[in-house]
């Protein structure tokens, strides 16, 4: 009797987990799993999120700072002489015309599309052609221009110094398949070159001064008025009215975002100045081409640019 007894303890204690504590044991590892999963997800989540607005807040800054000092830089060497050009002929394109026009946007037409804008300066004024002198007391000297075949200038004309040609310069800005471009209008076989991608929208509007007190009034879009077809006839004191520049750059991260869904808020477009005679604020409903639409996180950076060459050098005609 004894010897059966312990024949069945040991077999008892030869016996592994039953089926019920197995079936616990990956309950818990899969709940575990689960967990884990989760807690991933979210962190990768969170990860995506965060470089996707760092990357889009990299393209909106350095857009807005790209076009803010080629802004600033307008009318340099141009509006010192715009007296003279003004009297040059229009010739109906921006990338030919004399006239002293430092900015011109050509508005899309939508707010859901980008505007573009074309910038004009130079690194010089402008000198007085008559014949060849010796140097003066002061090592002065008139230097004379020698005219194209076939060209005659008359005792009258002015050359305007515009600097090397190589520093000139006539810059198209635009926004193509989310990326904003530069082009070269100078420059017959120039390419647009890329400079920041995921731009989904450009807006430019003129700060205008109606009365001609020196302090800008109003914002307007480049329609009507404005338009570029009136800007390239337009005489110096209507342009001499342009005081300053604002622009609205609207940025989509990189990375599509899964949780977001299909997000399209209005995004203000531009914020009121303050003043009765500006404008309500433009909205913007932001749709994606792509499929699938939305899932995307968006910025939207507002600058104004004073064009101070303009102010401090446009002569009245």
């Amino acid at each position: 009797m004894r010897v059966r007894s312990r024949s069945r303890r040991a077999r008892r204690h030869d016996q592994g987990f039953t089926l019920v504590e197995i079936l616990v044991g990956v309950v818990i590892a899969l709940i575990a799993i689960l967990v884990i999963y989760q807690v991933f997800s979210a962190a990768e989540g969170i990860k995506r999120n965060t470089t996707g607005t760092s990357d889009a807040q990299q393209a909106g800054l350095f857009s807005s700072f790209a076009l803010s000092l080629e802004i600033a830089n307008a009318g340099n060497g141009i509006s010192t002489a715009s007296r003279d050009l003004d009297t040059c002929a229009d010739t109906g394109n921006i990338a030919t015309t004399l006239r002293p026009i430092s900015v011109i946007i050509t508005d899309s037409g939508s707010i859901d599309t980008p505007d573009s804008l074309v910038v004009n300066y130079a690194v010089s004024s402008r000198l007085v052609v008559s014949a060849v002198t010796a140097p003066d007391g002061n090592g002065i000297v008139t230097i004379t221009h020698a005219p194209p075949a076939g060209v005659t200038f008359p005792s009258s004309s002015l050359m305007f110094n515009m600097g090397p040609a190589n520093r000139v310069q006539r810059v198209r800005y635009d926004v193509a398949s989310d990326t904003l471009r530069s082009l070269d209008l100078l420059n017959a076989g120039a390419t647009p070159v890329p400079l920041a991608s995921n731009i989904v929208n450009l807006k430019f509007q003129y700060g205008i001064d109606t009365d001609n007190n020196g302090y800008l009034d109003t914002w307007v879009p480049a329609t009507g008025a404005w338009a570029p077809a009136q800007m390239m006839v337009a005489p110096n004191d209507k342009l001499n009215q342009i005081k300053a520049i604002r622009m609205a750059i609207v940025v989509r991260t990189e990375q599509f975002d899964r949780d977001m869904g299909d997000w399209k808020p209005p995004q203000p477009l531009f914020t009121d100045c303050g003043s009765a005679a500006c404008p309500a604020p433009l909205d913007i409903t932001i749709v994606k081409s792509t499929s699938p639409v939305g899932n995307f996180r968006y910025r939207t950076y507002e600058n104004v640019v004073p064009l101070r060459n303009n102010v401090w050098n446009f002569i009245k005609g």
